[in-house]
């Protein structure tokens, strides 16, 4: 689901950049073909001076969903770990993954318990509903609802921690 753009350094600092695009799946495999391919590059363009070929640097990225790499994209032990966690969820978990990451939850702390500890509600209204409902526990045919402002529910439930992200109300329990 993730793919890199690796960049290895030794030819892109003698101006011959060698760089590719892989799956982050295929890392392990794929570097070493790279720097393979580097150190030839070097040899051929006689900028060879006894080393191979053996530093990279991850220079971009693409995901099949929508998730926000651009904080980790450069760790390599964090992407297979988030490219192993999109193989195995459905879209609202992948949808959970990314509000935890958006909030700065560290992916190593991140589980299948841990995305099943968080809420969602497809908006507001439905967020203050659910809390009214739940929360204070008033029937859904109750006469009170008359009265009931649901512009400072949302207020406040903003104030305890709700937050919107890609169009969805979160909660963690």
């Amino acid at each position: 689901m993730i793919q890199i753009y690796i960049q290895e350094l030794a030819t892109y600092n003698s101006a011959v950049g060698v760089g590719k695009w892989i799956n982050v799946e295929d890392f392990d495999s794929e570097i070493k073909a790279l720097f393979e391919e580097a150190t030839e590059v070097l040899k051929n363009e006689d900028l060879y001076y006894g080393v191979d070929a053996e530093e990279y640097e991850i220079v971009d990225w693409e995901c099949e969903v929508d998730i926000d790499l651009k904080n980790i994209y450069q760790d390599i032990d964090k992407l297979q770990t988030i490219n192993d966690l999109l193989n195995e969820l459905d879209q609202d978990e992948i949808d959970k993954l990314g509000y935890l990451l958006d909030i700065g939850c560290d992916i190593t702390d991140i589980t299948i318990d841990t995305l099943e500890n968080v809420w969602s509600n497809s908006d507001w209204d439905e967020a203050v509903e659910e809390f009214i409902e739940y929360g204070l526990d008033i029937p859904v045919d109750g006469k009170i609802y008359n009265y009931i402002d649901y512009d400072k529910i949302q207020r406040d439930l903003e104030i305890d921690g709700y937050t919107e992200y890609n169009n969805k109300i979160y909660r963690e329990v």
